[in-house]
């Protein structure tokens, strides 16, 4: 059962790690190559990021993870006690990366520069296929190489 739900958290740490990717490549392209942003996939993508970790990912590592580990061992205290503030803090990274986003689709002087550098929003209401199916409309707007929708220029 343990060893299930490390499976499980762990593929939603790859999940959330391929969308992060993603994003930060998008950055990129848009202050390396002047790419026009895409605000729907952005957008899409910080939503993702936002739901999926702290509606159904967080609340796992919570409930399953942790309380388990405190139920065996103290030592780890100092370690999970880490982990949920970071679970705290990439919560309100998020927050700001919303505004950056929404500066920059306003057109905010500088504001690329702003949502570029705004930092690393590392991370049991919704079922588990609205996530697939927010993941799958990401990967299916996002361009390659990140996804398989049509190549932006």
């Amino acid at each position: 059962m343990l060893n299930r739900a490390l499976a499980i958290i762990h593929d939603e740490h790859r999940s959330l790690g391929a969308v992060l990717h993603g994003l930060r490549f998008l950055v990129r392209e848009m202050q390396e190559k002047g790419s026009e942003p895409d605000f729907k996939l952005l957008w899409a993508m910080l939503h993702y990021m936002d739901a999926f970790s702290e509606r159904l990912h967080h609340p796992k590592e919570d409930a399953y993870l942790f309380a388990r580990l405190r139920e065996r061992t103290r030592e780890a205290d100092e370690i999970i006690a880490t982990l949920e503030q970071q679970h705290v803090d990439s919560a309100e990274r998020l927050r700001q990366l919303e505004q950056a986003l929404g500066q920059l689709e306003a057109g905010a002087p500088g504001s690329l520069e702003a949502f570029g550098e705004n930092g690393d929003p590392r991370f049991g209401a919704k079922p588990d296929h609205e996530f697939r199916d927010l993941f799958t409309r990401i990967v299916n707007l996002a361009p390659p190489p990140i996804g398989v929708g049509p190549a932006h220029g």
